[in-house]
Formats: C-alpha cells, structure tokens, sequence
C-alpha cells in the first residue's frame, strides 16, 4: 500500500470512530434531557461535546483543498 491508501483508511477510521461517539453523546443528551431541569448541566456539557463532535465531522468530511462558501456567500478556502 501506498502512503495515499493508507491516509485515507486512517482519516476514515477516524471519521467513522467520531461519529459513533458523537452519536453515542446525541443519545444520552436526548436520555438525560427527559430528567427535566435537574440534568441542564448534564445535558448542557453533553450538548456541547456533540457540536464538537459534528463541527469535527464536517471539517473532516469535505475533500481537503474544496472550495467552500463562507457564512457571507463569498468561496474561501
């Protein structure tokens, strides 16, 4: 295998491994959410780690070197 091959089984490992713990993170925010206002830290600090988890997996997910458009239309890179 080639350096090529083997970098992108590693960044799809990684992605893969992500979003199982992001999903994993989504499902006991929704579970402890049902507790009511007692588990708001709870919820608030599991909240938080999944838009980490969905901010890594969507600047993992597009191709390295894409065009994408800023919040203001404008393409960055």
């Amino acid at each position: 295998m080639n350096e090529k091959t083997i970098e992108t089984i590693r960044r799809r490992i990684r992605v893969a491994f992500m979003a199982i713990v992001t999903a994993t993170m989504l499902a006991l925010t929704f579970e402890h959410a049902r507790g009511g206002v007692p588990a708001f830290p709870t919820v608030a600090v599991y909240a938080l780690t999944v838009g980490f988890g969905l901010e890594f997996l969507r600047a993992e997910w597009t191709p390295r070197g894409s065009v994408r458009l800023g919040g203001d239309g404008q393409a960055s890179q």
